[in-house]
């Protein structure tokens, strides 16, 4: 006796009538030409350019004019890389894959980042495409796990803003860590950069998330983007 089976969810209409044009940018190529191969054999989707690297990305958005960047975030500066792809597209949609989504500090990090939608580890290529053309129109496809941490992190970012310290009351040394946080970095990045002990920067880090009074490098990383327009006060 066979068990009727669910029929797979549709896929949002692509925009404006037309195929979502997307660039892939991975540093494995197995796992970029997968990507690719994958997408290219579904209605609503054409991919035009892939990337192995930022710089290649960089040239793939110029040359392509894609709607959407699907970025694998273990690529190397994967995060900062979303940034210039704002700075020179700002209307362009980046999709993060590969997202290890059972962290919250991996999905905060991709959203800080201004990352337009996700899929994570356990996603098929169905839910990348819905991701993707949902990300085209301007639509954020998410779980409710995801939605219900959004809004958790925005609620706690405002109440961080109303109590926070001024970045102004970091030491020099606290303000030049708190940068490397507000781009991305990690506790292990930095202290290769600084020439730090892993152990000292983490000492730093957490005095920062208690002088701003947020919990998570997430709302510090913002909270100090915020404030980077009107220019870092620091005190010896």
């Amino acid at each position: 006796m066979s068990v009727p089976t669910q029929p797979p969810e549709p896929h949002p209409a692509p925009i404006a009538g037309r195929e979502v044009r997307a660039v892939v940018a991975a540093a494995v190529r197995l796992y970029r030409e997968g990507v690719s191969l994958g997408l290219e054999r579904c209605p609503g989707v054409c991919v035009v350019g892939e990337a192995r690297d930022a710089d290649e990305t960089l040239a793939a958005v110029a040359r392509g004019a894609p709607d959407v960047v699907l970025l694998d975030v273990s690529m190397h500066g994967a995060l900062a890389l979303v940034r210039g792809i704002h700075e020179a597209r700002p209307d362009l949609k980046v999709v993060a894959f590969a997202v290890d989504d059972a962290h919250e500090d991996a999905v905060l990090a991709c959203a800080e980042a201004g990352v337009s939608g996700w899929a994570g580890h356990d996603a098929s290529l169905d839910d990348l495409v819905r991701s993707v053309v949902s990300a085209a129109r301007g639509e954020l496809l998410c779980s409710a796990r995801v939605a219900a941490l959004l809004s958790q992190r925005v609620a706690a970012l405002a109440v961080g803003r109303a109590g926070a310290a001024s970045p102004a009351q970091l030491t020099p040394r606290e303000a030049e860590i708190g940068e490397l946080i507000s781009r991305g970095m990690s506790n292990k990045h930095i202290a290769r950069t600084l020439s730090l002990r892993p152990a000292t920067v983490k000492n730093h880090v957490h005095n920062i998330l208690e002088k701003l009074n947020v919990n998570t490098r997430g709302e510090a990383g913002a909270l100090l983007r915020d404030t980077d327009s009107a220019g870092w006060g620091t005190r010896s």
